[in-house]
């Protein structure tokens, strides 16, 4: 749902005839764009979309006396020791889970459903919408790149019985233990290694500042050493 805001101007400034659906949409807008857009949108000092717009901007750590910064690698640990804290100042029903609040609070199927009710009277395609679905989880390792989705475009199914498929593949990926947590780098990998290292060079200035404050290397080798070492299988296909 998040390319909706920006999707159609990221496709009208930068892409060579595109289809109406595209430039009324932007669902199909790619990393490498979405990147360019980024980086001109910082360059020129406008205000960018919260979803890309650096944590530095949301924050404003100059104007506030933060005394905690956790990061989403360790926000169990992390809220473990805010809710001792909390405690001990007396704040009530902190609940044990925060995984499980934030992963019910971001559901996958609230995003599936609110992706189809919004597209459900254009020509993109329901077939088009699971398959961006389906790579997504292989993307994040919930499902394992060799389990493709089992419909093709002209086998159609509602979308109870796609959450049902999409389901059962998960359970089965959770039998395969390390093989589907590479697939994350993997396609970080293929991701950075579309985009050009000129333009990797400007996006390292936009997220400078929010990596020294958050801990995180601001030239990673992964990044720029490691652009050639990429998956041959297509994490993005569901987005073309």
């Amino acid at each position: 749902m998040h390319w909706a805001p920006i999707g159609p101007e990221v496709v009208k400034r930068y892409r060579d005839n595109p289809s109406e659906e595209s430039l009324k949409y932007g669902h199909d807008i790619t990393f490498h764009e979405l990147v360019r857009f980024l980086v001109d949108e910082f360059e020129a000092g406008n205000n960018l979309d919260e979803h890309i717009r650096p944590m530095y901007l949301h924050c404003e750590p100059c104007d506030y006396p933060y005394d905690f910064i956790g990061n989403l690698e360790t926000i169990e640990s992390d809220w473990h020791y805010l809710k001792y804290i909390w405690q001990k100042k007396k704040i009530a029903e902190l609940p044990d889970d925060v995984g499980k609040d934030i992963r019910e609070g971001i559901s996958e199927w609230r995003n599936i459903n609110m992706t189809l009710h919004r597209y459900e009277n254009t020509t993109i395609s329901q077939y088009k919408l699971f398959l961006r679905v389906w790579s997504y989880h292989h993307i994040t390792g919930r499902v394992c790149k060799d389990i493709a989705m089992p419909i093709d475009e002209n086998n159609n199914i509602g979308i109870d019985e796609f959450q049902t498929t999409l389901t059962n593949a998960i359970e089965q990926s959770k039998l395969l233990g390390d093989k589907c947590k590479k697939q994350k780098k993997e396609a970080k990998l293929q991701a950075y290694a579309t985009v050009p290292l000129e333009l990797l060079e400007r996006l390292q200035k936009v997220v400078e500042v929010d990596c020294n404050l958050f801990g995180y290397e601001t030239r990673p080798d992964w990044v720029f050493v490691g652009q050639n070492i990429a998956s041959d299988f297509n994490y993005f296909k569901g987005i073309a």
